[in-house]
């Protein structure tokens, strides 16, 4: 957005100084009165942090959680998700486990009887599937097992279905939350993000994590907080977002594929059931229908079997290219002969 730029060059914040790790008072107001404003939800400027962006603080957690906790070794998520979650797990020694989607929402009852459970992962909405989670019984959940879950909310304004909605307006025991500027903003270049939720953990992370360096320059986090301030962006890119979804979808729809709009999010998630046009390969489905997009049209998309091996048969399709572009290539898909 324009304001985020404008207050980037115009900052007045010091380059000499080393900014604080757990980010200036300035940015944790901005993020406390955003919570506020746009979930209903009061959180204590002394409950949040800023992280540089949030894959580093994806990739860096369970890392840090078994320093405190070294016994437990098995990090939970989604299924299908966010590759960077499994990865995590693994930078840690840990194991990852996932679990599936059931009416109700996240497999909560498989992980009964894990005792060395470090953490959950949760992500409403959710990447790829557009997935939206019922935080209140995760919350619940957390609260009961004692184990810290994680709820990666960076897609929360994306919600199609209902208000935006954070875990914290259910509890905060055991919980953080996760956002970004990277979606909310279209700002990932920027990378500046925030966790915030349990006090205890809150404090042991930033207390360990400023070890590591884990600093946003003081320009970008004034950046930020003008950026967090200003709903009028958010609101404009809803209604691209909301435009390109349908766009695609129905060029994707005519060629044969079954997508459907998301709950939330900006992804379409494309099931794929036989070979692409022409194609006499061996090569697997979702991959063979990547180039085949890519060599036909152009189009690059992302093979499902990157977030899990349940997505093999299905194409992530992020919307993130202009409309004008998103239309041309919309149209030429169309018109293609089955």
């Amino acid at each position: 957005p324009p304001i985020l730029l404008q207050e980037m060059s115009s900052s007045t914040s010091s380059v000499n100084g080393y900014p604080p790790s757990k980010g200036t008072p300035e940015y944790l107001l901005s993020v406390s009165k955003w919570l506020n404003r746009t979930c209903g939800v009061d959180i204590e400027t002394s409950d949040i942090s800023a992280c540089v962006g949030t894959k580093e603080f994806v990739a860096s957690l369970p890392h840090y959680l078994k320093l405190v906790n070294p016994a437990k070794n098995v990090v939970a998520g989604p299924k299908l998700a966010y590759p960077t979650y499994e990865m995590g797990a693994k930078l840690a020694g840990c194991d990852y486990v996932g679990l599936a989607e059931t009416d109700f929402g996240i497999d909560l009852d498989y992980l009964d009887g894990i005792d060395s459970l470090l953490c959950l992962w949760i992500n409403s909405p959710a990447n790829p599937t557009g997935h939206l989670e019922d935080l209140e019984r995760v919350a619940k959940w957390a609260n009961l097992r004692g184990v810290p879950v994680i709820s990666d909310e960076c897609y929360m304004e994306y919600n199609w279905l209902r208000a935006p909605e954070t875990i914290l307006k259910y509890s905060k025991t055991n919980i953080l939350a996760l956002h970004s500027l990277s979606k909310r903003s279209n700002a990932a270049g920027i990378r500046v993000g925030s966790y915030c939720g349990d006090p205890e953990l809150v404090y042991y992370l930033t207390e360990i994590r400023k070890h590591a360096g884990a600093m946003v320059a003081g320009p970008l986090l004034h950046a930020a907080s003008a950026a967090l301030y200003d709903d009028d962006h958010v609101k404009l890119q809803r209604e691209r977002y909301l435009e390109r979804l349908s766009i695609f979808s129905e060029a994707l729809t005519n060629i044969g594929l079954k997508v459907s709009l998301p709950d939330g999010g900006f992804y379409l998630w494309a099931e794929i059931n036989e070979m692409p046009p022409g194609d006499k390969s061996a090569e697997p489905l979702s991959w063979a229908w990547t180039r085949w997009l890519a060599n036909n049209f152009g189009v690059i998309v992302a093979p499902g079997d990157l977030y899990g091996q349940t997505g093999e048969s299905f194409l992530r399709i992020a919307l993130v290219q202009p409309t004008q572009e998103i239309a041309i290539v919309a149209e030429k898909i169309s018109k293609f002969v089955v």
